[in-house]
């Protein structure tokens, strides 16, 4: 299941190292437990605070129209 996540980050253009580490702090901070706002962590979810925190530093693929 992690596979998945981290390719899927990856495919975002997102770092699963920084974001193995933000999501292992939060559980942390939650106690050893995952924390109350786990779905803020799913690659769709993410903000654009996190993106830009746990990106590559490439740019954002350009958007295709497939018309």
């Amino acid at each position: 299941m992690l596979w998945s996540l981290f390719q899927t980050l990856s495919l975002a253009n997102r770092n699963p190292r920084a974001w193995l580490s933000a999501y292992l702090e939060g559980c942390a901070a939650a106690g050893g437990k995952a924390p109350s706002n786990a779905d803020e962590f799913l690659p769709w979810n993410l903000s654009a605070e996190r993106k830009a925190e746990w990106g590559f530093g490439r740019a954002e693929p350009a958007a295709t129209d497939s018309s």
